[in-house]
């Protein structure tokens, strides 16, 4: 029986190019989940006896270079303490001190790291050698030089970094230290569940177009059969619909893209209003600023909050003022007012509405009194229905 004819009695019972793909993924898959015996690092290890003192030396660079990490951190919060210091010539002598101490830093990292990496290149080259010569005439197949030394580094640099970051926390700040050791398996977590998604995504996205292109060489290297049975819309609906395993996968991932971009996004403003203030903030560094009417007047605001007095008196409060900074004042300071006397003087009657007793003063004497609702129900024979009426045309 030729290929065409195995084709063809395919096609008399079902979809015949699928099923050819799903028998060589099985039987692919068959051979790739074959138990493999993984090798013991302690096995490993043991082929490396001969190297100890360079395995001793590579660990001990190893750790010192992960301490160089935390011992950075702490040396430059440090130096920012410095520059609160009131003698200048101090601050000098510090400020030196710290340069030698990063300058040191920066020549032992560079040393260590070259060490390391020296160390370990240099037992996995002979544990590859040596393993090779117990192989005789078979090719290793396998890396085993980045199991035992660049691995082996990372892994001791790393732990050297995290134990000593915890230490330096706990000892200098032991509360602060406890909160970011105690967030660290969540953050360790979420890398996880990010890799995972990744791969299976990733995973699903090359396997369904591993199918598409499987049923189009297919289809290709059959050519004749299909015309001679006239199975070309039929070959065209099996690769439509092997086709749309990728679209949805791309709409997927096209999904979460655009929604990384849309919070971004929303961030934007922040960004901006972020920016803007620390220009102005530079721009008083430079040359200075001389602070606007408004500027003055919150502060003035502010210094009178802040004495927490039991009278509060305010003169035009918001004279100087927006309508946007305004109604922020206006709204902080009948919070204020709240639990003591106040005594207001306004022109603008938008901030005296919610006071208990309005007075209103006409050349220099008192003409009315009582509350915005009393004064409004006097109707137009009243001053301060007149003032209302005269700002609303205005």
């Amino acid at each position: 029986m030729t290929r065409g004819d195995d084709i063809v009695n395919y096609n008399s019972g079902g979809d015949d190019i699928v099923n050819n793909v799903v028998i060589d993924d099985h039987n692919n898959n068959g051979n790739k989940n074959k138990n493999v015996e993984v090798p013991s690092f302690r096995r490993l290890l043991a082929m490396n006896l001969p190297e100890w003192k360079q395995a001793c030396l590579g660990c001990l660079n190893a750790l010192l270079f992960g301490a160089i990490q935390p011992v950075y951190a702490f040396a430059m919060g440090s130096v920012i303490s410095v520059y609160f210091l009131e003698d200048h010539d101090e601050i000098k002598k510090q400020i030196r001190i710290y340069v030698f101490s990063f300058l040191g830093l920066a020549v032992s990292s560079m040393v260590f790291n070259i060490l390391q990496h020296y160390s370990f290149a240099y037992m996995g080259e002979y544990l590859t050698k040596r393993v090779r010569e117990r192989m005789f005439s078979k090719i290793l197949t396998f890396e085993v030089r980045s199991l035992v030394g660049d691995r082996l580094a990372l892994v001791v640099q790393t732990i050297s970094a995290v134990v000593i970051a915890f230490t330096m926390g706990l000892v200098i700040a032991w509360r602060l230290a406890i909160v970011m050791i105690a967030v660290q398996p969540i953050i360790i977590c979420c890398f996880y569940t990010r890799r995972v998604l990744l791969k299976n995504m990733s995973k699903k996205a090359i396997k369904a177009q591993d199918e598409c292109s499987k049923i189009a060489a297919e289809a290709v290297s059959n050519l004749r059969t299909i015309n001679a049975f006239s199975s070309q819309d039929r070959i065209l609906k099996i690769l439509e619909k092997a086709q749309q395993g990728p679209s949805h996968e791309s709409i997927r991932q096209s999904w979460y893209a655009g929604r990384v971009i849309a919070d971004a996004g929303s961030m934007t403003n922040d960004l901006a209003k972020g920016s803007d203030a620390v220009g102005s903030v530079f721009a008083i560094l430079d040359r200075g600023v001389q602070l606007s009417g408004g500027q003055k007047q919150r502060i003035a605001i502010a210094r009178a909050i802040l004495k927490n007095p039991k009278v509060l008196l305010l003169d035009e409060a918001t004279s100087a003022l927006d309508s946007q900074s305004e109604k922020l004042v206006q709204d902080a300071l009948e919070r204020v007012m709240v639990g003591r006397t106040s005594v207001v003087v306004a022109h603008r009657l938008s901030t005296i509405q919610n006071c208990d007793l309005i007075a209103v003063l006409d050349k220099g004497s008192i003409v009315e009194k009582g509350t915005h609702s009393s004064l409004l129900s006097k109707g137009p024979s009243g001053a301060y229905y007149s003032l209302v009426e005269a700002i609303k045309k205005n």
